[in-house]
């Protein structure tokens, strides 16, 4: 069965604490060729998911997009000593320089190491239910294919039969 290389595939599911996305998308190119979007949190899983996608997916340029959406505590805190450090500093700067402080929550929590994301490793667990939203994303990519290049085929059947005739 002959295989396009364009399709597209996604795959989501809601889990007790968070909800997972994936999407993949390719298109044609002569050697597999990756673009990964992943939250911060699960870079250091990236390896093994280029080893996934590899795999099953062989050839082709590669857009693989994952994301992850907490159902209901939030995943990032206010790091009270930068706050305060950055907060003390601009209040102090902007007493003697007289600038209006209205501002200055704003301007803090936009600063560098304010907002973080909560400490959390990811367990074997979670990497699993993970994995298996990527498998499903896979599959529908793979079914996509297979349905393009069956369109293929039967096209250059038809070009075929044209010439010979």
């Amino acid at each position: 069965m002959l295989h396009s290389m364009t399709g597209f595939g996604r795959s989501q599911k809601a889990f007790d604490t968070q909800t997972v996305t994936v999407e993949i998308k390719s298109i044609n190119s002569k050697t597999f060729d990756l673009r990964i979007r992943l939250p911060q949190h699960y870079q250091t899983k990236e390896i093994e998911l280029r080893r996934l996608l590899a795999n099953d997916l062989i050839r082709g340029k590669v857009d693989f997009s994952l994301s992850v959406t907490g159902n209901g505590e939030s995943d990032f805190r206010i790091d009270n000593t930068a706050f305060e450090a950055y907060y003390f500093q601009l209040l102090e700067m902007a007493g003697n320089l007289g600038i209006d402080k209205g501002d200055i929550l704003y301007t803090v929590s936009r600063l560098p190491g304010v907002v973080v994301q909560k400490d959390t490793d990811i367990s074997d667990e979670e990497w699993e239910q993970i994995e298996d939203v990527i498998k499903e994303a896979i599959k529908h990519l793979n079914a996509f294919r297979e349905q393009e290049g069956l369109v293929l085929m039967n096209d250059m059947k038809m070009r075929i039969e044209l010439i010979l005739s």
